[in-house]
Order: structure tokens, then sequence, then C-alpha cells
């Protein structure tokens, strides 16, 4: 113990280690990576902005989650989720990304007005994913919470 306590290399994970702990005990008093959290002021999605100067609406998914039962392996299936926008202003949809690269969703980037809907459609691609399958798309828009997440299950024989 006494020569590892010598190596400089055990020294420096020891400091570090010591300097981690400080660090995270005083987060915990003073906040120092912790963003404001208040409802007024600050939007934090996909990007950073003063809620007064951008839109911010709000959306309902006609689902959130599918399941594509039983189907052969190599077979594609297709989903269409439908997002509403409910609020005042412009609805952006941002992004829609898949879980893994056997699920993409499509959709325009154009804005939807309010009252308006966007087809997001989600294709599963089960070559090579034998089992059971619970994949997930993530949404970015403006809305308040920014981020949805919309699922698809089923099995793949």
């Amino acid at each position: 113990m006494k020569n590892l306590l010598r190596n400089t290399w055990f020294q420096v994970i020891i400091a570090g280690g010591l300097i981690g702990l400080v660090l995270i005990v005083l987060d915990n008093k003073f906040h120092f990576w912790h963003g404001d959290n208040s409802e007024e002021g600050e939007y934090r999605g996909p990007i950073d902005a003063d809620k007064g100067n951008m839109y911010v609406t709000t959306a309902s998914y006609s689902e959130t989650s599918w399941d594509f039962g039983k189907i052969k392996e190599g077979d594609t299936v297709i989903h269409k989720f439908i997002i509403t926008n409910t609020g005042k202003d412009p609805l952006l949809i941002y992004k829609a990304i898949g879980s893994c690269e056997c699920v993409r969703a499509f959709c325009t980037k154009d804005p939807v007005a309010p009252g308006g809907t966007q087809e997001i459609t989600v294709v599963f691609l089960s070559k090579g994913r034998k089992g059971k399958q619970q994949r997930s798309v993530m949404i970015d828009t403006n809305t308040d919470p920014a981020e949805m997440v919309l699922s698809i299950t089923g099995e793949v024989e």
C-alpha cells in the first residue's frame, strides 16, 4: 500500500476523486450546473430562448404508443401518428429521431397552424430483429415541454 501511495498516477486519481466529491457536495447547496426551472422567462428545449421572444405552443397526439402485433422478420411496418396544434401560435417540429437504425420517422418541417394537424410517419424495419421489440421516436417541438416520445412495440417471428 505504501508503494501505491507514492505513485504519482494514484495520487492524481485520489485528488481528482476528492475534488469531484467536493464539487458534488457544493453543487447541492449552490446549484452551479442547474438551470433556472421557473415557469416564466426561459424556455428549455432544442434551443434555449426567452419565452417572450418566441412561439411556444401546445400540442396533442392522436396516440403516443402503438403495437404492431406479430410480423415476420424482414417485414416493414409503417404507422402514422397525428400531432395537432392545440395552441395559439404556429407549431414547429424541429426533429423526429428514431431510437435505433431500424426506426425512421418522417414529417415535413412546415409550421402547423393553430388547430391544424401534421402526420408523423414511423417506419420499423424488422430485418435481423427477432423477438419482442420496443422502439421509440423522439419528437422535438416548440411546445413546453419540448420533447415527446412515441413508442412502437410488437413481436418479430
